[in-house]
């Protein structure tokens, strides 16, 4: 039984698109035709313009980097807060790992705007963490685990900023 192509039309990859050619068949041939017009269907549409560069492949690779070390350190936090005592509250555990995940994820986008808000609320809340280390006392395992977090974002956020170095094209030597 064949898929119909309204079940995978949501879909915007290589595989699907050549599902939905093969789903076109001739109808004496049956559905997916005889193989040498599945294989000159699927030429034709490797040949033409439906495959061309995705925003990901223009991205820079730091912000891919950046991405990853803010989710790393949505990981931490997330295991901190099973592991480390006191714990803070669900909701702003919670709230603390949608805005993290959430920046991740536009600096995986590629949004520009999201390194300037980071840059502000790390020069807001980096000198406040600062001073909270010398006048509230927490345990040191929460201390360290902060410190950490804080760490991480703050490598990612450089990361941010670093410009990408790909050579241009009319750079390289044949």
């Amino acid at each position: 039984m064949y898929a119909s192509e309204q079940q995978v039309s949501g879909y915007d990859t290589v595989g699907i698109s050549a599902w939905r050619l093969c789903l076109r068949g001739s109808p004496d041939k049956g559905p997916c035709g005889d193989g040498r017009e599945i294989m000159q269907r699927c030429k034709n549409f490797l040949s033409s313009d439906h495959l061309t560069e995705s925003k990901m492949d223009n991205i820079n690779p730091n912000l891919i980097i950046a991405s990853n070390l803010y989710r790393l350190s949505a990981l931490i936090s997330a295991i901190a807060y099973f592991v480390v005592k006191p714990r803070p509250g669900i909701l702003e555990e919670v709230l603390t790992l949608v805005l993290i995940i959430g920046v991740a994820h536009l600096i995986r986008k590629g949004y520009k705007w999201v390194k300037w808000v980071m840059l502000v609320i790390e020069i807001i809340f980096l000198p406040l963490y600062i001073i909270s280390i010398f006048t509230v006392k927490f345990p040191i395992a929460l201390e360290l685990v902060g410190a950490a977090i804080n760490l991480v974002q703050l490598v990612a956020l450089v990361y941010v900023f670093i410009p990408s170095v790909q050579p241009e094209l009319d750079d390289i030597e044949p």
